[in-house]
């Protein structure tokens, strides 16, 4: 018995090795991919085949939106001369389509202290809109009611994120103005 268990230890190494060597071989290269989910895209982006362009940050005194020449995009903000901070979502649509589209918008509004403000509107996208603007603001007829800090916005559609942004407001610019 001894004789066949010498002769098997051999063939047991060499195949014990091979399989180490193989097994170690096969799982690397090109052919494995990491698996990650595939991005979600909300189903009124695949309807306009739509991606966005940008998210700009824009204030103004009344809660009523600037006229799109009118206004002065900025992510920082002087918290005494500040009233309404709007963002817009400028996107662009590339699907021909003879009807509009109806989308969800949310924005959820991150405050430095952490707690958060959300607005959500729907809107509808007419069929011959191929570079859509959306814009909402937040805010006070009163100067001075934003707290200091950084704000982290979050633009959801159809409850799906798009996109995030951040702006700041200051107490004042300069010392001694």
């Amino acid at each position: 018995m001894r004789s066949s268990e010498v002769r098997g230890q051999p063939f047991f190494r060499v195949t014990f090795l091979l399989y180490i060597f193989f097994a170690g071989y096969l799982g690397t290269g090109e052919s494995v991919k990491a698996r990650t989910a595939p991005p979600q895209k909300p189903e009124s982006f695949r309807q306009l085949e739509a991606s966005v362009v940008s998210l700009k940050f824009f204030a103004t005194e009344t809660a009523k939106a600037a006229p799109m020449p009118l206004r002065a995009y900025n992510t920082d903000f002087i918290r005494a001369d500040t009233h309404y901070i709007w963002w817009q979502l400028q996107l662009h649509a590339k699907a021909e389509r003879d009807k509009p589209v109806r989308m969800l918008i949310k924005a959820v509004w991150q405050r430095p202290d952490g707690t958060e403000f959300r607005q959500s509107q729907t809107v509808t996208i007419p069929a011959d809109s191929q570079y859509p603007c959306l814009a909402a603001g937040w805010g006070s007829t009163q100067q001075g009611t934003w707290l200091p800090g950084t704000y982290r916005v979050t633009i959801l559609v159809d409850d799906v994120p798009v996109v995030r942004g951040e702006i700041e407001v200051f107490e004042k610019l300069l010392k001694g103005h």
